[in-house]
């Protein structure tokens, strides 16, 4: 019994080895899911994925209506390493160059608003079920670099607008189980650097534009656990991204794209901590 739970677990970690080892250009954020009660009740949250750290806070300023925002960095952003997996000495080589294959260093923020409370009816059951559906905007920004023969630069910045629908039950105070889709469109804007070599050293470095837009589709599972108004939280989600128009695979297929689709982070997990407060019921006050 003890072997077989092992082998899941070493499926498990290989299929999230083979999904996040490739040079993304596109990192998803994982999904917010307030499950918000009442007005007044506000949330922060703070989460480290397999790719990146992320903090996001959530506001039901009226009865039906909230604000979510959203900001995440990618951990190339502060060191070395792209996620908890793969090293920036993995590499491939290439002719003259040798290619990073790890993420590129992101930044994204995304601010939404939305419907909550959506299923809240008299009784026990709909008050535990919640419904509520979110839309937004957002920007993000997506640098990789090689230095090796010569100094290469590689930029996306990207503008995503996203409609998701989160469904939750709160069983009790101490957990809640929650899971969503997120729907998404991004524009990007890429410039990258190629080289043209006549005679070895001499060297003409030229930078190309394009642009391009994704389609995505990410589910994703939530849980919340703990007492009072502090608890753990756990998410995780596949990412399926598509490419809306061909892109010429002799774009610089190492650095981003591959055989004329975009590289991307195909599935995360996220653990960390969630802090809820609000305002309270006035309670009643006894005498002696």
């Amino acid at each position: 019994m003890a072997l077989r739970k092992s082998l899941y677990y070493l499926v498990f970690v290989t299929v999230l080895l083979f999904l996040s080892a490739c040079s993304s250009m596109y990192i998803p954020a994982m999904p917010s899911l307030p499950l918000l009660e009442k007005k007044g009740d506000a949330q922060i949250e703070f989460s480290a994925s397999t790719n990146s750290i992320r903090l996001s806070g959530n506001y039901a300023f009226s009865k039906k209506i909230a604000l979510m925002v959203d900001g995440n960095l990618s951990y190339k952003n502060f060191t070395n390493y792209y996620d908890i997996f793969t090293k920036e000495d993995h590499v491939k080589s290439s002719g003259w160059f040798t290619s990073d294959y790890g993420e590129f260093a992101h930044k994204y923020a995304e601010l939404g608003i939305g419907w909550y409370n959506i299923l809240k009816k008299p009784g026990s059951f709909h008050n535990k079920l919640k419904l509520e559906v979110f839309g937004g905007i957002g920007y993000g920004i997506a640098k990789d670099q090689k230095n090796e023969p010569f100094p290469l630069q590689y930029e996306a910045n990207y503008y995503t607008g996203f409609i998701q629908a989160n469904m939750g039950i709160a069983f009790n105070e101490k957990f809640t189980l929650g899971w969503g889709l997120r729907l998404a469109n991004s524009y990007y804007d890429y410039s990258y650097q190629t080289v043209q070599i006549d005679h070895y050293p001499d060297h003409e470095i030229f930078t190309h534009l394009i642009s391009f837009s994704l389609l995505h589709i990410e589910p994703v599972i939530m849980f919340r656990a703990g007492k009072h108004a502090l608890k753990f939280i756990g998410q995780v989600g596949p990412s399926l991204t598509y490419t809306l128009q061909s892109l010429d695979r002799l774009i610089n297929p190492e650095v981003g794209i591959d055989d004329g689709y975009v590289n991307k982070t195909g599935f995360h997990l996220s653990v960390g901590i969630h802090y809820t407060f609000g305002n309270r019921k006035n309670k009643k006050v006894t005498g002696k």
